[in-house]
């Protein structure tokens, strides 16, 4: 399968009793692979993201499920993490933003309860490391013409 992309997507991702929401026997688990700021996986975070998105009214007429290749560009990748950001409740109910508010701007420990962190919330050189990396992801989005350095940062120069 290592020749075959899709193929290996589609048996990693779309099993029988997958966790993703993805469809046993359809091209979902290619479909609906991991992209975007926030990698989404699967149809049911897909749909999320889409759900998340129109309730903000952000990216209308945009469908995420017909055209999940959208995530590729940085400016749709950017709203709908924020789109998630702004309405996903974590602790307490609270979203991610209305944690920072509460912890006064503590990106360790609100990013520590992310899903992804789950594995090593007491890793704190790890979780500062990746927190860094999404503050220089919300700098390029907030400042375009840093993004030839951050980039250079963390990928090298092309």
């Amino acid at each position: 399968m290592l020749n075959h992309p899709k193929e290996l997507a589609n048996f990693v991702l779309g099993y029988d009793g997958n966790p993703f929401g993805n469809q046993p026997g359809t091209d979902d688990g290619w479909l609906f692979r991991p992209r975007g700021m926030y990698q989404l996986v699967g149809r049911e975070q897909y749909q999320e993201a889409q759900r998340q998105t129109q309730q903000l009214d952000e990216l209308e007429g945009l469908d995420l499920l017909t055209l999940p290749d959208a995530l590729r560009d940085a400016k749709i990748a950017a709203k709908v993490t924020f789109a998630h950001f702004r309405i996903s409740p974590y602790e307490n109910h609270q979203t991610l933003f209305e944690l920072l508010k509460d912890r006064a701007k503590d990106w360790t420990a609100v990013r520590a309860l992310q899903t992804d962190m789950e594995h090593a919330p007491a890793d704190g050189a790890r979780v500062n490391a990746r927190s860094e990396m999404f503050l220089g992801c919300i700098e390029e989005a907030l400042h375009p013409t840093k993004i030839k350095t951050l980039q250079s940062e963390f990928y090298g120069e092309e």
